[in-house]
């Protein structure tokens, strides 16, 4: 351009210089699990980072989020395991001679590891061992020792009694076996187990 004259005009530049970072929005790990209506969840601190008024500034805020959501309820930061529930009881045989050994089985789901005990009755008044007033069910002199249950079933051993039911009939068995506080009657899933008297 020429100075002085009337058309002259001056050209220049203007640059963007950073004077500071404000740096990016990051958050924390995740803090340990915690329950909280009945599930799951977990908590971090974030960091969200920003310029405003050409000053930077940093917002702190918890984030929470839902691990899981449970059936059952939550304790201690984890989803509480279905409840046990046993399915059917049975003996192994239908009829054996006094002395032999046979199997009382329970099966189950969710109770692996969980404890089961019997008490097997012999049935001289309609399986009445749960009434208030006794008509005649009674107890076998050895009772199974407890087992436990290892996946879905569990399985106790028994030595058959012979006993006297007064009826001139061959004595006939069922077993009440409990876990985790329910209970369950091998007469609901399978028929009596017949004892017929060892001969000498």
């Amino acid at each position: 351009y020429t100075p002085g004259n009337h058309d002259a005009n001056c050209a220049g530049q203007s640059t963007i210089k950073k004077i500071q970072d404000c740096g990016d929005s990051y958050c924390d790990s995740w803090w340990s699990n915690y329950c909280k209506d009945n599930n799951v969840y977990h908590k971090r601190t974030c960091y969200d980072k920003s310029c405003s008024n050409a000053k930077c500034s940093s917002n702190t805020r918890a984030e929470e989020e839902k691990v899981e959501t449970c059936t059952n309820g939550c304790d201690n930061g984890k989803c509480k395991p279905s409840p046990c529930s046993l399915t059917k009881a049975y003996w192994n045989n239908d009829s054996v001679t006094e002395g032999t050994q046979v199997s009382l089985t329970i099966d189950g789901s969710n109770c692996d590891g969980k404890s089961v005990s019997f008490n097997i009755w012999e049935t001289d008044c309609l399986h009445d061992n749960l009434l208030a007033v006794d008509c005649g069910d009674e107890p076998v002199k050895i009772t199974p020792a407890s087992v436990t249950f290892s996946g879905n079933k569990a399985e106790g051993k028994w030595t058959a009694e012979w006993q006297d039911d007064g009826l001139l009939s061959i004595p006939e068995y069922y077993f009440v076996a409990t876990s985790d506080g329910k209970t369950i009657k091998s007469y609901d899933y399978d028929s009596d187990l017949k004892v017929d008297k060892k001969e000498c």
